[in-house]
């Protein structure tokens, strides 16, 4: 970025939408967690007959 041609208070479209997407992917990310460990939770709390549930939580 070249902070000699844009003025701080508004940043290009460019790095606008790249911010927001960050933010989204931000926000998200912890829902996304969220449902791997309840589904990681459910499949070891749920007796299946096929295979036991790996256990990836993150660690």
């Amino acid at each position: 970025m070249d902070d000699r041609t844009t003025p701080k208070a508004k940043p290009s479209p460019a790095a606008m939408l790249q911010i927001a997407t960050l933010k989204r992917m931000a926000k998200n990310e912890p829902n996304i967690e969220f449902r791997r460990q309840q589904t990681a939770f459910a499949e070891r709390a749920t007796p299946s007959a096929s295979a036991p549930a790996p256990s990836k939580a993150g660690k």
